[in-house]
């Protein structure tokens, strides 16, 4: 019992180890780049930063690349350099990734989880969910609150 009280206070130190690394990691990336390539990563880290808190917000891309400092078709093309997807994607991915949060750790409707996350409708974040993880929204919530029954039996 006190083995399965511990693990989210584990979870959370490897987190915060993790971003200490990143970190240190992305330092030595900054010192080994020349000028012009560490100036595109530090406007991308910045984006995708803003982009992380806002993911409900829907920014377009031509917001995006303003934001930056660069056209919209340059823009593109950096920005899947940068992150190996598209603007768009990265945008979809960003609201999934709090949708399955939410899913997994609150008892809010899905449909309320969608407004929340920046989708339209429900329709649009079955579409996107099930594309990304294979099942629906309430297929995924009912893996997870069986998995935690049995992890806390």
């Amino acid at each position: 019992k006190a083995t399965a009280k511990e693990i989210p206070i584990f979870s959370n130190l490897l987190a915060v180890f993790g971003m200490l690394l990143k970190t240190e990691y992305e330092q030595d990336i900054l010192v080994s780049q020349n000028d012009k390539q560490r100036d595109i990563y530090i406007k991308f880290k910045g984006l995708t930063e803003r982009l992380s808190l806002h993911y409900a917000d829907n920014i377009s891309m031509e917001e995006a690349a303003n934001y930056v400092g660069y056209s919209k078709f340059h823009f593109a093309r950096l920005f899947k350099e940068y992150t190996g997807m598209t603007f768009n994607d990265y945008q979809t991915t960003l609201k999934l990734k709090e949708v399955e949060r939410q899913l997994a750790d609150t008892d809010l409707q899905i449909s309320d989880i969608a407004m929340s996350c920046g989708f339209n409708n429900l329709t649009s974040l079955s579409r996107c969910f099930k594309k990304q993880y294979g099942c629906s929204p309430s297929q995924f919530r009912n893996r997870i609150r069986r998995s935690k029954k049995r992890s806390l039996s």
